[in-house]
């Protein structure tokens, strides 16, 4: 937990942000410090590219002062704090197209290699057509003993 304060949010006053956001802010640039009072201090500067993680730490940050301080609601406080800390970055990760992309690269490359090593293993002038009916035999009868078998 470290404390940042921002030019002209928060009306000046400096916050205290999860460690998950202090790593966020501390990749933009911004500086944290152990004290209230420091942070106040030293304000960073906030660009335009910055201010939605600026405005998402500090709306955390509020939100788990008020649901903390509420009686009896410090441990969801820290369940909350949790749950966002595993779930954020695995949301922000999924919800990436480069990811999806990527996937869909290695099924379909997986798929080639499937149908190589199919071709190659052929016996000699087999067609594709002769490979696809012989492998689907061979599954259909494996399936057969295994579930006539149980």
């Amino acid at each position: 937990m470290a404390w940042y304060a921002f030019h002209g949010y928060n009306n000046n006053k400096a916050v205290n942000v999860s460690s998950f956001d202090a790593a966020e802010l501390s990749t933009l640039g911004m500086h944290g410090y152990a004290t209230q009072a420091l942070a106040e201090s030293h304000p960073n500067s906030v660009n335009v590219f910055q201010a939605p993680v600026v405005n998402a730490a500090i709306d955390d940050a509020n939100n788990a002062r008020d649901v903390a301080s509420a009686p009896g609601n410090a441990a969801k406080a820290v369940a909350g704090g949790a749950e966002s800390a595993i779930l954020s970055p695995l949301t922000k990760w999924l919800g990436q197209s480069n990811i999806w992309l990527r996937g869909a690269e290695i099924i379909a490359g997986l798929m080639i290699l499937y149908i190589g090593l199919k071709a190659v293993t052929a016996p000699p002038g087999a067609t594709a057509g002769q490979i696809a009916q012989q492998s689907a035999k061979h599954t259909v009868k494996n399936v057969r003993r295994v579930v006539i078998h149980r």
